[in-house]
């Protein structure tokens, strides 16, 4: 059995697909949606593009755990494909903003695998505890997006407090 794991979500946005894509195409909003990102930091500001070098923290159960990561593939349309290594393993995944089956919607789908560095056995736990967090982390996102919660923060590298 191999340990690599795939998480996978899809979420339907009442937005339009241009302004669903200026915030999960910019890295540094991440801080805002995704639970437990205290600091995403771009190499060059605003929406990712093909060669964008991240560097993301992740502060969980009390330990912090960092990773690298590059745009690898942009387009076409709003899409695009990373990989990286960190703490945790190796990553790759991609986000993409289509849009939705009714006019002014979106369906924003992110997709992430990692090949843990932890034993084998803890793998489906782990499985467990990412889509469920990363389907949280989309519903917050779809909240904040549909109720104007979300104010991106325009072309500066983000981080929060612990």
């Amino acid at each position: 059995m191999s340990k690599a794991l795939h998480v996978h979500v899809d979420v339907e946005i009442a937005r339009e697909p241009e302004q669903v894509w200026a915030i999960v195409g910019d890295y540094a909003q991440d801080v805002h949606w995704r639970k437990g990102i205290t600091e995403m930091t771009p190499d060059t500001p605003g929406l990712a593009r093909l060669g964008t070098r991240v560097r993301e923290v992740l502060k969980m159960a009390g330990s912090t755990y960092t990773t690298e990561s590059v745009v690898t593939e942009f387009g076409p349309g709003r899409r695009y494909r990373f990989a990286g290594q960190g703490d945790g393993g190796r990553v790759t995944g991609g986000r993409m903003v289509r849009p939705g089956p009714r006019l002014g919607t979106s369906i924003f789908t992110y997709d992430v695998e990692v090949e843990p560095t932890l034993p084998g056995f803890l793998v489906p736990v782990m499985a467990w505890w990412m889509q469920r967090a990363f389907t949280k982390d989309v519903a917050r996102l779809q909240d904040m997006v549909e109720h104007d919660r979300f104010v991106p923060v325009a072309g500066v590298p983000t981080s929060v407090a612990a």
